[in-house]
């Protein structure tokens, strides 16, 4: 697994990664429920076909997390979930500091595989009142895989909006 800074990829052949069907949620708020740290607030959380997405806070930190429908995806795959922070005024909230990794596995539930990833993320929020969030999503069916490049016509990539959230101070 290669980690970088606001953001992951993967690249997974499946099969040799593994899943498990025990720790597959049905609903979303299962799924949040089941990742949620204590003391955390939640933001916001959203299903987008049935993908899910959260965003906790705790102080200057947000748990961050992605459940990607994977299906299809049976040879070597590549994906990025780039989640991008902004304040009320589209000032960036990024820091320096690399994100925590919390839970990077893949799950079956059904006949659908998923790509779950929770994660602590760092940000500068002394100054803002408000929290947008965006997540640019890319999956590609090679182990190359890039927002800026198109490689295979087969690559999928969307951006998702996740939310507009006070920050709890």
């Amino acid at each position: 697994m290669k980690l970088k800074f606001a953001r992951f990829v993967i690249t997974c052949v499946l099969g040799v990664a593994g899943s498990s069907s025990s720790a597959a949620a049905n609903t979303l708020d299962d799924w949040v429920t089941q990742h949620m740290g204590e003391g955390e607030k939640l933001l916001c959380k959203r299903n987008v076909g049935g993908e899910y997405f959260f965003l906790t806070q705790v102080g200057d930190r947000v748990r961050l997390g992605s459940r990607l429908d994977m299906t299809g995806y049976t040879e070597t795959h590549e994906f990025i979930a780039a989640w991008v922070f902004h304040n009320e005024n589209k000032g960036s909230l990024a820091t320096k500091v690399h994100p925590i990794p919390i839970r990077e596995k893949y799950v079956r539930n059904g006949d659908r595989i998923f790509a779950e990833n929770v994660e602590y993320q760092t940000l500068n929020l002394k100054d803002s009142r408000i929290m947008a969030v965006t997540i640019k999503i890319k999956k590609c069916p090679t182990s190359e895989c890039s927002l800026q490049v198109t490689r295979n016509k087969e690559e999928k990539q969307y951006t998702i909006q996740l939310c507009e959230a006070p920050l709890n101070k």
